[in-house]
């Protein structure tokens, strides 16, 4: 289908977190993003960086965003994670690495 390959600049992910962000914000943690926000984004959006975003486009990247925070966090919160703040990058120490090859063959060998 043509036009689902849109290209995110950075700088506007940023600034459709932001728009989130100030929403949860000001609503609270439990609110739930309705199409009228998504809608809402993306005019703001288009009219800072002069772009085309429709609300859906806007809709699919915040779950897209959202479901890759979800697996980070996830990563962040095992035993033995530490963040990097220079590299921007979670490491694990040696016995949590070695767990989850362990984990990970025995997935393989499961589905073998």
């Amino acid at each position: 289908m043509a036009g689902n390959n849109v290209v995110w600049q950075p700088q506007v992910v940023e600034d459709m977190l932001r728009y989130y962000k100030e929403k949860i914000q000001a609503e609270g943690r439990l609110m739930v993003f309705r199409e009228i926000h998504h809608e809402e984004c993306a005019k703001q959006i288009n009219a800072k960086y002069h772009t085309n975003f429709t609300q859906r486009q806007v809709y699919h990247k915040y779950h897209k965003l959202k479901g890759q925070w979800k697996v980070i966090m996830q990563a962040k919160n095992l035993s033995g994670a530490n963040f990097d703040d220079v590299k921007k990058m979670i490491l694990y120490d040696e016995t949590e690495v070695v767990r989850m090859q362990n984990v990970s063959l025995s997935v393989l060998i499961n589905l073998i």
